[in-house]
C-alpha cells in the first residue's frame, strides 16, 4: 500500500532526522491551515513539506560542491581527485545552515499563498540562495543560459563560485560577495503595513558590535509590516579551532533577546519545515498583538533562534577560509572520501528533484509574484516630490 505524504514527510529525508517537537508543531499548523480552509486537506500540505525536504537536500548538495569542487555530476557518481579545488572557497558550513532557512521561507510562501520579502545580514547566505535559485528559478539567477539545473549549468555555477573574474557584463555573479551593512539598524522599518519580511541576522553581532537590537521599541503596527527575525546558530571558527554552537549559545542569545524586548522561539535549524512553521507562527503572534486595541509598546516581537542543524563529513568540521587548508584538496584522499560520502547522503535524483520543484512552484496557481519580485525587491527608492 502506498505511503501517505504524512508518512513520507514525518521521519525526515537523508541526513535530516526530524525531531518530535517539529512534528508536533507542524501537525498543529496543518490542522489550522485546513480549519481556515487555506488548504483542502493535510495530505496536500505534507506533500509540500516533503518536496521542501528534497529541495533542501539537493541545494545543500550543490553548496557542498560550490565550496570544494570544480564540477558536479548529476548522476550522483563520486567525484575524482581532479574534480576538487586546490583550497576551499567561501564558508561552507555557514552557507549550508542558510539553505533550510531559505527553503523554509519559500515553503511558508506556498502554504500561505503570499510572497514575503527576504533580507540577510550574513554574506555567506548568498551561496545558499544561489544554489536554491539555480534549482528553482525562485530568485534571480545568473547569466541567462550559463547557470541552470543542467549538468553544464550546475558545473558552471560551482566553477564560478568565489571567482573575482570579470566579463563583459561585470563581475562573476557567483562571487562570494562582501559583508553587508548591519541590518539590525533598519529591518524593523523595511516592510510597510500589509507586507511581511523574513530577515536572517548575525547571531554574533551583539557580541562584536557596541549596540543592541531595539526593533521591538521601534516597530509600530500602525505603519510597519510583519517581521520574522531569524538567527542561525552554526559553527563559528576562530583560528584553527571550531566551536560548535550548542544549547549554551542558544541560551545566551535567548537571554540577550529577552533583555531587548523580544519573545524568542527556538527551532531545529536543519529542518525547512521548522522554519516554515516559525514564520507562520511569528506572524500570527504579531497579528494578535496588532488586533488588540489596548496594545502597549514595546511589542513582544518574536525572534527565531535556529539551533545548529545536522552535521556532515562524519560530524567533523569542514575546512574553511579561516582554517589553514590542506596543501591541496585534490590530493587529500581522506577528505575526498568524506566529501563523497556526505554528497551521497544529500543527493536527490534529477527526476525526484524536478517533481519536488514542481510541487513548490505555485506562483501562477496562487496568483502571487515570484520571490525575485518580492515587495522590497521592486520598491522604488526614488524620493517623492
Amino acid at each position: 500500500m502506498p505511503q501517505s505524504w504524512t508518512e513520507v514527510w514525518r521521519p525526515g529525508h537523508g541526513p535530516l532526522l526530524r525531531d518530535r517537537l517539529t512534528v508536533r508543531r507542524v501537525d498543529e499548523m496543518a490542522s489550522q491551515l485546513t480549519a481556515r480552509r487555506a488548504w483542502p486537506d493535510t495530505e496536500s500540505i505534507y506533500r509540500v513539506l516533503a518536496a521542501a525536504d528534497r529541495l533542501t537536500s539537493a541545494a545543500m548538495w550543490l553548496v557542498l560542491h560550490m565550496g570544494f569542487a570544480h564540477r558536479v555530476d548529476v548522476t550522483g557518481t563520486p567525484l575524482r581527485a581532479k574534480d576538487f579545488r586546490t583550497a576551499p572557497v567561501g564558508r561552507t558550513e555557514a552557507s549550508l545552515g542558510v539553505v533550510p532557512a531559505f527553503v523554509g521561507y519559500l515553503t511558508a510562501n506556498v502554504l500561505s499563498g503570499r510572497t514575503r520579502s527576504w533580507a540577510m545580514g550574513q554574506a555567506h547566505g548568498l551561496a545558499a540562495m544561489a544554489a536554491v535559485d539555480v534549482l528553482t528559478g525562485a530568485v534571480a539567477g545568473g547569466p541567462k543560459g550559463r547557470h541552470d539545473s543542467t549538468q553544464a549549468g550546475l558545473s558552471n555555477l560551482v566553477a564560478d563560485f568565489g571567482s573575482c573574474a570579470t566579463g563583459t557584463d561585470g563581475p562573476s555573479p557567483a562571487g562570494s560577495g562582501s559583508d553587508p551593512a548591519l541590518i539590525e539598524l533598519q529591518y524593523a522599518h523595511m516592510p510597510l503595513r500589509g507586507e511581511s519580511l523574513v530577515v536572517v541576522l548575525d547571531p554574533d553581532a551583539g557580541d562584536e558590535q557596541p549596540i543592541l537590537d531595539d526593533s521591538p521599541r521601534w516597530w509600530r503596527a500602525e505603519d510597519c509590516g510583519l517581521i520574522t527575525p531569524v538567527a542561525i546558530l552554526g559553527v563559528r571558527l576562530s583560528g584553527a579551532e571550531g566551536e560548535v554552537d550548542g544549547d549554551g549559545k542558544a541560551a545566551r542569545l535567548d537571554q540577550r533577546l529577552r533583555f531587548c524586548g523580544f519573545d524568542p522561539i527556538t527551532i531545529d535549524g536543519g529542518d525547512p519545515a521548522a522554519f516554515a512553521w516559525a514564520i507562520l507562527e511569528t506572524e500570527d503572534r504579531l497579528k494578535r498583538f496588532t488586533s488588540n486595541a489596548d496594545r502597549v509598546y514595546p511589542a513582544p516581537m518574536p525572534y527565531v533562534i535556529a539551533t545548529a542543524g545536522f552535521g556532515l563529513l562524519d560530524g567533523e568540521h569542514f575546512p574553511e577560509q579561516e582554517v589553514p587548508p590542506p596543501d591541496a584538496l585534490y590530493i587529500d584522499g581522506e577528505f575526498r572520501q568524506r566529501f563523497n560520502k556526505a554528497a551521497a547522503s544529500l543527493f536527490v535524483p534529477p527526476a525526484e528533484l524536478a517533481a519536488a520543484v514542481g510541487v513548490l512552484d505555485t506562483h501562477a496557481l496562487q496568483g502571487r509574484p515570484r520571490e525575485s519580485h518580492h515587495p522590497l525587491a521592486v520598491r522604488s527608492q526614488r524620493p517623492r516630490h
